[in-house]
């Protein structure tokens, strides 16, 4: 789909940037962004939000499933691949980590 070719550019586009300037990066899959936030790797856009706004509070989400995913894929990041304790988030992350355990992730 469209999409779909709109996304692989800007990815593309986006590992060449970090590559350049020396950044380490990495790609977080949605359904591992929605599991840290509701354990549910399906979870829909409301659910997101519902989860951010309990955390970080309505005022800050206002509704928005862009802000939602933002923060969420920021904290999922933060807590996976730096190992950063976010507080409530560490016990989400610990849920989540003991389910990749169950399904012989890593």
């Amino acid at each position: 789909t469209w999409a779909a070719q709109l996304y692989g550019g800007f990815l593309s586009q986006l590992i060449l940037w970090a590559e350049e300037n020396k950044l380490p990066y990495s790609g977080i899959p949605v359904a591992t962004v929605k599991r840290f936030a509701t354990a549910r790797g399906n979870a829909n856009k409301r659910q997101m939000i519902l989860a951010a706004a309990k955390l970080w509070g309505e005022p800050l989400i206002d509704g928005d499933d862009n802000r939602a995913d933002a923060l969420w894929t920021a904290a999922c990041g933060a807590v996976q691949e730096l190992g950063v304790s976010l507080g409530s988030l560490t016990v989400t992350h610990e849920r989540y980590a003991e389910d990749q355990g169950r399904r012989g992730a890593k």
